[in-house]
């Protein structure tokens, strides 16, 4: 009885709003409202978020609704209002909404009129992992190819950060719309933060030393992962003595497993006082923004963080096999970073890090990529949008 009247319910919520957005609908918009969505409704954070506080600077007004997945308790502003994710009050809410941003694909039934925008904002930019039509095998039979439709239908923008990814919202999505190469709005911090205040800040919360130097170790997930410490066999002690050594001064090693992974048993992976669990911290590009050196094996993260030009490595015993399995943009030796397969491989390349090779391998690959990150995407977003809330626009 309880399965039945679950989908005569959902039945219900989605009929009213397809009939309310739909053709003859009669649905008010409200030309004050934005609806935005991150990961689900799992996160507050990324793209969307940073697009908001921008908003939220030059249009103090706004209405800003946040969608979070019912099992969430995310932590939002004040001015944010959350809506729990297929409630009745959430279907409204996008019926209603001036304005629409995600970061990843929307639902099939989701329909929109032609006085509101929506901007796809995605969730990474450059990265290894193939994705969609840019995967082998995939087409219209596939799970996600109604919500993959839908997306690209509806969506007004898309954003990109290079004309690497550009490229794959025209192939990797089919999306014939505007791409704005602005940049990504989550960058914008790493980009800007140049007397560094995020490091200052992230300290005094984790109680790490002002003057102690930080490495992001941020992996990515594999599909059947179930013994993280066999997958993330770094040896700290060896990658501590390492980075010490080469670049001097006391570091900590702050340890992000992918948000799938938040809840594994890390065994002896925090067994070293230098081993910090960023996890479940909210925000990566603060950590990314706060970082001396990053490291990871296919995390898409590393291009972030490398936007500030520092130290970053590669480490990964399993490329021929994750390339296999995932299927891959970049081979190896076609990234600007150091790349090991071994703890041993890993200290060599630390100890015999050549900046100046290295930033001149980054100024190349920038250039190639054309990578735009000027640290004013969420600025321009947010004008774009309250351009679009101006009434009668």
């Amino acid at each position: 009885m309880k399965a039945f009247m679950s989908k005569l319910y959902w039945a219900l919520c989605v009929g009213l709003y397809k009939l309310a957005t739909g053709k003859w609908g009669k649905t008010v918009i409200n030309n004050n409202k934005v609806v935005a969505s991150a990961f689900g409704g799992r996160k507050y954070g990324d793209n969307p978020m940073y697009i908001l506080d921008a908003l939220k600077e030059i249009k103090p007004d706004v209405e800003i609704v946040w969608i979070s997945h019912p099992k969430e308790q995310l932590k939002v502003p004040d001015h944010v209002r959350i809506v729990n994710k297929h409630s009745l009050r959430y279907f409204y809410e996008y019926a209603t909404a001036k304005v629409w941003i995600d970061n990843e694909l929307i639902h099939a039934y989701m329909q929109k009129k032609d006085e509101q925008m929506f901007i796809e904002t995605w969730h990474a930019g450059l990265g290894f992992k193939r994705i969609y039509f840019d995967v082998a095998g995939y087409d219209e039979s596939n799970r996600s190819y109604d919500r993959l439709k839908r997306t690209t239908d509806l969506a007004n923008y898309f954003l990109s950060d290079s004309d690497f990814f550009t490229r794959i919202c025209r192939e990797a999505f089919r999306y014939k719309g505007e791409v704005l190469h602005w940049g990504f709005p989550r960058n914008d911090i790493i980009v800007i933060d140049r007397e560094g205040r995020c490091a200052k800040e992230l300290k005094q919360e984790l109680g790490i030393d002002d003057s102690c130097k930080l490495m992001l170790y941020a992996p990515t997930f594999r599909d059947g992962n179930t013994d993280i410490e066999a997958r993330y066999n770094v040896d700290f002690a060896r990658l501590h003595a390492a980075l010490t050594k080469r670049f001097g001064g006391e570091w900590k090693i702050l340890l992000r497993l992918h948000p799938w992974l938040q809840n594994a048993d890390m065994g002896s992976l925090l067994s070293c006082n230098y081993v910090v669990n960023v996890t479940n911290y909210p925000d990566v590009q603060r950590l990314n923004a706060a970082c001396d050196a990053c490291m990871t094996d296919y995390s898409s993260t590393v291009f972030d963080a490398v936007l500030r030009r520092i130290p970053c490595f590669i480490y990964a015993n399993d490329f021929d096999s994750y390339k296999k399995s995932r299927g891959v943009y970049m081979e190896i030796n076609e990234l600007p970073f150091p790349y090991a397969d071994s703890n041993a491989l890993l200290e060599e390349r630390i100890l015999t890090f050549d900046d100046e090779n290295y930033q001149r391998d980054l100024a190349q690959y920038f250039n190639d990529k054309n990578v735009v990150a000027n640290g004013d995407a969420s600025h321009r977003l947010a004008a774009l949008i309250a351009a679009f809330m101006t009434p009668n626009h």
